[in-house]
């Protein structure tokens, strides 16, 4: 679902003004490969977006937020 979500606003914004983060660091590039987007870690991804848009099944909500 959350890549989706990528190519979906991939196709309304600028590509490379999406930075796109999973903890499945060969899944992050194969989309951001396919989408044109900018992979990043999320560090960098925190201190460089405006918005943040998480994408987190719900039974991975609690390590996420820890």
């Amino acid at each position: 679902m959350g890549s989706a979500l990528i190519k979906g606003a991939a196709s309304k914004v600028p590509s490379d003004s999406i930075y796109i983060y999973d903890k499945d660091i060969d899944k992050a590039k194969k989309v951001s490969n396919d989408t044109k987007t900018i992979y990043t870690d999320i560090i960098t991804l925190s201190k460089t977006c405006k918005y943040i848009f998480l994408g987190v099944k719900p039974q991975n909500m609690e390590d996420m937020l820890s």
